[in-house]
């Protein structure tokens, strides 16, 4: 239900930024790649505010991730702990991120991990354009090829 209802919020709050330009930074570390979108890109403009998250952030929401990631899969999820991923800086080594960052209502930084699996079959038409627009879709393809988590830079928290 979260997940359609984020969807369906992207949706809407995509097209408010059709046509604008979208200010990216490229994010490469020895384990992972990505851009970090910037305010310019529109999203999330009902919240207090927007932000682009920088490396050391982006940093931190990584290492977040994969410190909690085990435990929310089985904890939120009531996944069977051998389905859970135990070690996602290898599971996701090869899938490309997008972060952007907003402020919510209570005032705390949340940076917004989006995971694009580039070794699926028609990855590369499938999220054409991703350096420059968020990328999400419905159906089998994206279901299987895309991950979406939260981490709240204020409390410290991985949501997924």
């Amino acid at each position: 239900m979260i997940k359609q209802f984020f969807l369906l919020y992207f949706l809407v709050c995509g097209f408010k930024s059709l046509g604008q330009p979208c200010e990216t930074q490229l994010i490469t570390t020895n384990q992972f790649s990505g851009i970090s979108l910037g305010p310019s890109c529109g999203f999330l403009q009902e919240f207090k505010g927007q932000f682009q998250p920088t490396l050391e952030q982006i940093n931190e929401a990584e290492q977040g991730m994969n410190d909690q990631l085990y435990e929310r899969m089985i904890e939120h999820a009531q996944i069977e702990s051998r389905f859970a991923i135990k070690n996602p800086m290898r599971h996701y080594r090869k899938w490309k991120r997008q972060y952007f960052g907003y402020v919510n209502d209570l005032g705390q930084q949340i940076i917004k991990i989006n995971l694009l699996n580039f070794g699926a079959r028609n990855a590369k038409t499938k999220f054409v354009g991703w350096k420059k627009h968020f990328i999400f879709g419905f159906g089998k393809f994206y279901e299987k090829n895309t991950r979406s988590y939260t981490y709240n830079l204020t409390t410290g928290r991985l949501k997924i």
